[in-house]
């Protein structure tokens, strides 16, 4: 099993009622951030998983496409569209 540096939490905490805080520049620790939430969206058997699903109050969410259930990742910001590679990170410009 991986090492996972954060675990799931569960309604009410304060962190599933805040609005997410937008995430600056993608460093180390964002992408340690998206490894453990990959580790722990595998080990639950989830289909994607977003940052405040672990404590962490920012806009991340992740997923993986399986063929029984294709990937669709739908924002009002950025539209839909289907993650491509492993770090879809999208950067919006204003």
């Amino acid at each position: 099993m991986p090492s996972r540096g954060h675990d799931i939490v569960w309604y009410p905490d304060p962190v599933l009622k805040r609005r997410a805080e937008p995430v600056g520049a993608v460093d180390d620790g964002i992408r340690a951030l998206v490894e453990d939430m990959f580790a722990i969206m595998r080990e639950e058997e989830g289909l994607g998983l977003a940052a405040p699903q672990v404590g962490r109050s920012l806009r991340i969410f992740i997923t993986e496409e399986h063929e029984q259930h294709p990937a669709r990742v739908c924002s009002s910001i950025l539209g839909c569209s289907r993650p491509m590679g492993r770090w879809p990170f999208v950067t919006r410009v204003a």
